[in-house]
């Protein structure tokens, strides 16, 4: 992953986890998060859309998982309000949620959530205007700007 972690980390994903049964996903997917997470120790992990999310409440129990990051998957809302419920119960685990989403659904993100468990990855078209939408962020978090 492009991104800076203060610990060793291994990011892993499985995509088919869409088309199994919670039973299955235990079956066939679990032992090799166990192995990764015994050998990394910490896990970054790619859940890829609304049907992968039945094993969410299994993923948020491991105790190895730092980070989820979520996909959504065509048909669904981009990555922003339309999951602030799946984002709560992320957050209520004590995972980071790494998210990649349009800038203007960064703000009721950063407002509704614990900003120091987002990792948010966005684009802007310029440096200016990226620099803009940091500081805005960072008043956002606090609760202060419009």
């Amino acid at each position: 992953m492009p991104y800076w972690v203060p610990e060793p980390f291994n990011a892993t994903q499985s995509d088919v986890s869409c088309m199994l049964s919670p039973e299955l996903f235990d079956r066939f997917m679990l032992p090799e998060l166990e192995v990764y997470g015994r050998e990394y120790g910490a896990l970054w992990y790619h859940l890829d859309g609304g049907d992968a999310r039945q094993h969410l409440p299994r993923l948020l129990s491991l105790p190895y998982l730092r980070v989820l990051q979520y996909t959504p998957a065509p048909g669904e809302p981009p990555n922003g309000p339309g999951h602030l419920e799946m984002y709560r119960q992320v957050q209520s685990a004590g995972k980071i949620l790494h998210l990649q989403l349009p800038r203007e659904n960064i703000e009721p993100l950063v407002r509704e959530l614990d900003p120091a468990l987002l990792m948010l990855d966005t684009w802007c078209p310029s440096r200016d205007e990226g620099e803009r939408l940091l500081q805005q962020s960072i008043q956002w978090a606090s609760g202060r700007g419009a």
